[in-house]
């Protein structure tokens, strides 16, 4: 689960029948050296996790504020999955 302005990731354990969970790792961001800016979503690639970085830390979409400033950069953070 990515935890956008705490700017870090947790693996939750579901259980069997999916109605709870519990937090089981975390991925902050000290552990990766700075690469998140904070993360919005998640996907699984082979041993590592692609964690897209918002850039919610220059401006909030409308109608929340008024976006990032034109070329703003944007990536995708690699880590390997705990």
């Amino acid at each position: 689960m990515v935890q956008n302005f705490a700017n870090q990731v947790a693996e939750i354990r579901l259980s069997p029948d999916l109605s709870s969970g519990r937090v089981v790792d975390q991925i902050t961001n000290a552990d990766v050296h700075g690469a998140f800016r904070i993360p919005t979503t998640i996907a699984e690639h082979g041993d590592r996790l692609a964690i897209v970085n918002s850039r919610f830390d220059l401006g909030l979409p409308p109608p929340l504020g008024t976006g990032v400033p034109p070329g703003t950069d944007y990536d995708v953070a690699l880590v390997r999955k705990p």
